[in-house]
């Protein structure tokens, strides 16, 4: 049973937990078994906004790793240095590279929340995966903050060479090497990860891998942005590289005038209504060899014919990767073309907790316009908020039957919201 249909069937609430895995002291690098729950040391605000997001909903090829805060309440010293007893990594190799879990979702129980600790099964949203790198700092506030980074960033702290095997290959032969890379015959990354990784199978070969002065995240980038590809880490951690195809429609949100008989109104706000001008490219230029040579590609148009050309002006997209020959770098410089040569309307907005199990790439349903009707209109998860409407007049908005792909969908696990960024399809 999914997840939606969990929530139509009951009532339900949210939860969110915090998890760690420490290293372990005995030398081998490896982590602890298992999962190690800490969510009652977050301190009162202290949550994170957590999600999933396509970093380059912005400027394609503009992959950035996501790194977020969370405050924790140091009183009895808990989250100390490794040499104090009272540490939770006292015994442990150190603070650093501790990998943390973040799950959220909802309670979900057949028979009603009546008001009681128990609030039922827990229905599974979303988790986020990291990793702390950053440097805590404990001071007598009695709280300390640990800036974690997305697990995806391992990628980003081992140079390409580790892949000792430079043949040709599929772009996606190439990742696999990447992801069952050794050192001393040990793996490096599947420590990171807690499943088997997902490869889709690419489209361009890489004739000539190029691992120098590189990351293997640098490469993962490149790849991805060649075959219109994009790595994440799913809820069950494992990392997946695959396509940005458009998947089955998962929901309706309804705001202002718009209600439905089983959620009544789900949206917060609207915050943004755009064209997607900012995200089209109607050429391209690839550069793939040493010597400067360029594969290109260009929108055929002509004045008036209202095309992203006519309209808007060309709008170039340049990359520089030595791994493929001319026949490949065309490929890519004509699927750039191909895939963001169309502006597509983008909206952004806030929602309540329903959209928490939203994943990247699902396709989902607005409806809004105008001010909130009837004037104290039922809400669903309406306690998780002080009101059950959401104001007044929300302004000029009109969204009605707009679907799209969500690109990015972030979670305010603080105030239990969810923004989302949805693009057309």
């Amino acid at each position: 049973m999914t997840f939606a249909t969990e929530a139509i069937l009951s009532t339900i609430r949210p939860y969110r937990v915090c998890e760690i895995k420490r290293r372990l002291a005995d030398g081998s690098g490896n982590y602890e078994a298992s999962w190690i729950d800490i969510s009652e040391y977050v301190a009162d605000g202290g949550w994170p906004t957590v999600g999933q997001e396509i970093t380059d909903s912005h400027a394609y090829g503009d992959i950035s790793i996501p790194t977020i805060t969370i405050n924790f309440d140091n009183t009895q010293r808990k989250f100390n240095q490794e040499f104090s007893a009272d540490s939770l990594w006292n015994g442990y190799l150190t603070r650093y590279s501790t990998k943390f879990k973040i799950s959220y979702g909802v309670y979900q129980n057949s028979t009603g929340y009546d008001g009681s600790d128990d609030r039922g099964t827990k229905v599974e949203g979303n988790t986020w995966y990291g990793i702390l790198y950053g440097e805590p700092s404990a001071s007598d506030e009695q709280t300390i903050s640990f800036s974690i980074t997305h697990i995806l960033k391992v990628f980003q702290l081992y140079p390409a060479t580790v892949v000792t095997d430079t043949s040709s290959g599929l772009t996606s032969a190439i990742i696999q090497r990447i992801v069952d890379a050794v050192s001393s015959s040990v793996s490096i990354f599947d420590r990171f990860f807690d499943s088997a990784e997902s490869i889709t199978a690419g489209t361009l070969t890489a004739a000539t891998p190029s691992f120098a002065n590189e990351t293997c995240w640098g490469k993962i980038i490149d790849y991805s942005v060649a075959e219109n590809y994009f790595p994440r880490v799913n809820s069950s951690g494992a990392f997946v590289w695959g396509s940005r195809a458009v998947g089955s429609n998962v929901f309706t949100f309804n705001g202002g005038n718009y209600t439905d008989a089983t959620y009544s109104q789900t949206i917060v706000s609207i915050d943004a209504d755009e064209d997607g001008v900012n995200n089209v490219f109607n050429a391209s230029s690839i550069t793939y060899d040493s010597s400067g040579s360029v594969a290109t590609s260009i929108q055929t148009w002509t004045p008036g014919d209202a095309s992203s050309s006519d309209k808007y002006g060309q709008k170039l997209f340049t990359y520089e990767i030595l791994d493929f020959n001319a026949a490949n770098a065309q490929t890519f410089a004509t699927s750039v073309v191909t895939n963001y040569s169309t502006a597509r309307r983008r909206v952004k907005l806030k929602t309540t907790f329903a959209a928490a199990f939203i994943n990247l790439f699902d396709q989902v349903t607005i409806n809004y316009e105008g001010q909130i009707s009837p004037a104290n209109a039922l809400v669903w998860d309406a306690d998780s908020w002080d009101n059950a409407t959401w104001g007044n007049s929300l302004g000029a908005i009109r969204v009605i039957g707009f679907t799209g792909k969500v690109l990015q969908n972030h979670v305010d696990l603080n105030e239990f919201v969810c923004t989302l960024l949805v693009e057309a399809v």
